[in-house]
């Protein structure tokens, strides 16, 4: 498959970004999933742009990103997202991108994306409709702001302040209530 390699690559980039790191399996056919105690990504190839090579491959797919997601739910106790990215040889005709749309909106066991090669200079430029699936295509989180301070504050504020470092928000506001300290 054209560039698949590139893909590869440039999902498990912006995988590890937001946490997704761990490798989980991989078929004899080169598809991929990754996880991380909240989300996986399966990576799933079609065998060529058909409307039967996509059923296939996102059956095959799907059930294996539902199994491997049960085991982990069981095994962390919390739910876990689930992404399963079909990868398309080459640009579908309009006629099949109505049925990928039909694919992309069914949500059943997991989000649903289809990518395909366009032309680019870069791999990012190549495969950009990875960007779509939420997890990949969120931006990096800003830095922590610089120069930011705390409110101007009261004397009752800084006493509920002084009160809450000590203690609990709770004891504090019942203490202050009792003094009489809260306006």
């Amino acid at each position: 498959m054209k560039t698949f390699e590139t893909l590869f690559a440039l999902v498990e980039q912006y995988a590890k970004s937001v946490g997704i790191e761990e490798w989980i399996y991989s078929t004899e056919h080169g598809d991929q999933i990754w996880g991380s105690k909240y989300s996986m990504i399966a990576l799933w190839k079609v065998s060529n742009c058909s409307i039967n090579s996509i059923v296939d491959a996102k059956r095959v797919g799907q059930q294996t990103i539902d199994e491997v997601i049960t085991l982990r739910e069981k095994e962390y106790s919390t739910v876990i997202d689930g992404y399963l990215i079909l990868v398309l040889p080459e640009r579908p005709d309009e006629k099949l991108r109505e049925f990928i749309r039909q694919i992309e909106m069914d949500t059943g066991v997991c989000r649903k994306h289809v990518v395909w090669p366009e032309d680019g200079a870069s791999p990012e430029e190549i495969w950009r409709r990875i960007f779509k699936v939420t997890v990949l295509g969120l931006p990096s989180s800003p830095g922590p702001a610089s120069g930011v301070n705390m409110p101007n504050l009261d004397e009752s504020q800084k006493r509920i302040w002084s009160h809450i470092r000590k203690g609990s928000a709770a004891s504090a506001a019942g203490k202050l209530l009792a003094e009489g300290g809260i306006e």
